[in-house]
């Protein structure tokens, strides 16, 4: 038994610490801070006290988990004294129908837990915002609710429930390109107004004409007027979470898309509904404020431009161009300090496995601080790339990418990466992949998290003949972690053969003194200047720019108190924008606790190990994936791989590929298709270890001793 005088914790680095994995008690002492003594983490959490479960909450906009310490700050007091559990209806939870699976709700804001049903309020138990509870009864309007699976300890009345079937929420995408998300009433409008495709574009057009006047003349819409709210119109830091409740999958417009029943939940109490003029007041007063922080916004930019490059033997004259680029703007504006002033650089570089002959590093950070072009023109003038090299042709270009996103000394929200190279990087399955074993789609995905734009410029080198067969590979690599929210991909070549060695080193050169020039002298014009016609790169630094200064009026609308964001409504949404439904609006995210990705873990190194091991045909193949898992994940002794999924994950509206797959495809797949999964499967765990391993992806959202949560896109399940 630990003493009295101890505190007891448990590591929570799972998948990385043995203690973790081994559920292994610690005892420091009671004023002791946590430091795992295995692995040295700081991640821990102490269970000498009441088990609590995390808050499962979504922040609006970009950048949803970064802003989440707001959260911290509203709370209401933590609870003096755990309640004394009641006489209860049901020792076990409800089953909810559409996930079979317990059934959860989430808190409102300004919530009250009480004794029964009309009876007293229960003092000692005060509800915290969006916190989760197990629903045990539910009657007249009322919900018996606990902490735990065998814990019923109070009543709710259902007005102050959110439901929770499971833990996947949506945020909203990229604003750009794209109108803001509307909120129909019920599904039979969304379902009839997508599937129309002669009406769709013209009838969803006079609904935002039909808001917008409403917005302008305070003249609410009728009662049974098809949509009852609008997303933001600016990006914003306000705390509200969207659940999704339903989902269905529809084509709109040849696109397979997603109509969605969410219900919207924001820190304030009243329904956001076009039939509320009090609602219509704020909308237009959002409006005109985001139309004087437009003009206020184009003062000027700030930003952070890191290149990442190549830095092995070929790229000699690649680096050369880069500085010369540099000096140049360097000359441009060194004399105005309004111009010098709003970028800062740095310098990323990257080779591949120290083991091969003259790799000097796999990484390296030429600057730990980002400086302003005068002090960085001296800096990459000394770099030279390492000449003797005996390695394949693909790179490390994840690592690179990935250390000089999450390890950057970032100054400016405005944050953007040029990556240089003339090689693709490894697949997950080669022996000379980065330690990470992360591929281009798991690299777009941390891009995304951490809200950096990524522009790509690839060298196609056809004169080192044992380049040219690389070549669509990477373009396709380049081409995937250029895509920035809804724009063209951020991508640029250069063609270099023996008769245009000269002309190609010239044109590198144009292409990055081009952007370079337009990122800094446009982010100070208050009225941008139009690109020329076919000019890429002009093209190219106008979007980048248009993102950045969007994200500043949303600022100074935030600043002011003026968003308005939907609340206490629940409706259909499209995932893909209605008028251009090329473009996705919303993008799903599963909110996991440390446990849960340790889940994730070793699911996937049980299908892992099941797909290294036994490269064999037919049904024995399928059969050695089951038993790798069988004990793994959910337990379940199931034939079907989806039986396999942890239980948190089973019944989400979102279904993997991989999960899909039936028997009798395994027992047909080419071995190709086997090696592309296994390619898959390594590139989803290493992303799990990634956020497993870094501290800013993981948040408590309440008290400091409570469960951390972090936001894994669906897009990297199983």
């Amino acid at each position: 038994m630990p003493s009295k005088k101890e505190t007891i914790w448990r590591c929570q680095n799972y998948g990385s610490c043995p203690k973790a994995d081994a559920s292994t008690l610690i005892a420091l002492e009671p004023e002791a801070s946590f430091r795992c003594p295995e692995c040295r983490c700081e991640e821990g959490i102490r269970i000498n006290t009441a088990k609590k479960f995390p808050v499962v909450a979504i922040l609006g906009g970009v950048g949803v988990l970064a802003l989440v310490v707001l959260i911290g700050k509203l709370m209401q007091p933590p609870t003096k004294r755990p309640p004394t559990p009641l006489p209860s209806t049901s020792s076990t939870p409800l089953t909810d129908t559409r996930t079979a699976i317990d059934k959860q709700i989430l808190v409102r804001p300004k919530s009250e837990l009480f004794k029964s049903p009309n009876g007293a309020i229960l003092e000692e138990r005060s509800l915290k915002n969006f916190e989760r509870f197990y629903v045990f009864s539910e009657k007249d309007g009322w919900i018996e609710v606990g902490d735990s699976k065998t814990n019923p300890f109070g009543w709710m009345k259902t007005e102050d429930a959110v439901e929770w079937p499971h833990s996947i929420v949506v945020e909203y995408g990229s604003p750009e390109k794209r109108l803001p998300v509307l909120f129909f009433r019920d599904d039979k409008e969304l379902s009839n107004l997508v599937g129309d495709e002669g009406k769709r574009k013209g009838l969803a057009e006079r609904y935002y004409q039909e808001i917008d006047a409403a917005a302008v003349s305070g003249n609410v819409l009728p009662n049974n007027h098809p949509v009852i709210c609008i997303e933001p119109d600016q990006i914003t830091k306000s705390l509200y979470i969207n659940p999704v409740l339903a989902s269905r999958q529809v084509e709109i417009g040849g696109h397979s898309g997603r109509l969605l029943k969410v219900t919207a939940a924001g820190m304030d109490r009243g329904a956001t509904e076009f039939s509320n003029p009090e609602y219509l007041k704020l909308l237009n007063q959002s409006r005109q404020t985001a139309k004087q922080g437009a003009l206020d916004a184009l003062n000027g930019i700030d930003f952070d431009l890191v290149f990442v490059v190549d830095m092995t033997g070929s790229m000699q004259p690649w680096v050369n161009g880069l500085v010369a680029a540099i000096s140049n703007l360097s000359t441009k504006i060194g004399g105005n300090p309004n111009l010098s002033g709003r970028v800062k650089f740095g310098l990323w570089g990257y080779q591949d496995l120290t083991s091969n002959t003259g790799i000097q590093f796999r990484t390296k950070n030429w600057t730990p601080e980002l400086l302003p072009p005068t002090d960085f023109v001296p800096v990459i003038a000394n770099v030279k790339v390492n000449k003797e090299t005996n390695d394949s042709i693909p790179e490390d270009v994840f690592a690179g990418l990935k250390d000089a996103i999450g390890k950057t000394a970032w100054k400016s929200k405005n944050k953007f990466i040029v990556l240089i190279g003339d090689a693709p990087g490894h697949p997950p399955s080669d022996e000379g992949n980065s330690e990470y074993e992360i591929d281009a789609a798991q690299v777009r995905a941390i891009s995304n998290t951490y809200d950096v734009q990524i522009v790509s410029l690839a060298i196609l080198d056809s004169i080192r003949q044992a380049n040219v067969k690389y070549h669509p590979e990477l373009e396709k690599q380049f081409t995937l972690l250029s895509v920035n929210d809804n724009r063209p991909p951020a991508y640029l070549n250069v063609k270099l053969d023996k008769s245009s060695k000269a002309t190609a080193e010239n044109l590198f050169c144009t292409h990055l003194e081009t952007l370079l020039s337009e990122l800094v002298q446009q982010s100070s014009l208050r009225v941008p200047q139009n690109s020329e016609l076919g000019d890429p790169v002009k093209s190219l630094a106008k979007g980048l720019l248009e993102s950045a200064k969007a994200r500043v009026v949303s600022k100074i609308v935030d600043s002011k108190g003026m968003s308005v964001i939907p609340r206490d409504i629940t409706g259909w949404v499209s995932d893909r924008d209605l008028i251009r439904p090329e473009i996705p609006s919303l993008e799903p995210k599963l909110l996991v606790t440390r446990a849960e990705l340790n889940k994730l873990l070793v699911a996937s190194q049980g299908f892992i190990t099941a797909l290294e091991k036994n490269k064999i045909i037919g049904g024995d193949f399928y059969d050695s994936i089951l038993k790798a898992v069988a004990a793994s994940a959910s337990g379940d002794r199931s034939d079907r791989l989806k039986d396999k999924l942890p239980d948190f994950i089973q019944g989400l509206p979102y279904k993997s590929e991989f999960m899909e797959k039936s028997k009798d495809w395994w027992a047909s797949a080419p071995e190709s298709e086997k090696d592309r999964f296994l390619s898959e499967m390594k590139s989803k765990q290493s992303f799990y270890r990634l956020f497993n391993e870094d501290p800013s992806q993981w948040k408590s959202l309440n008290r400091e001793d409570d469960e951390k949560v972090a936001a894994i896109p669906l897009s990297q399940l199983l």
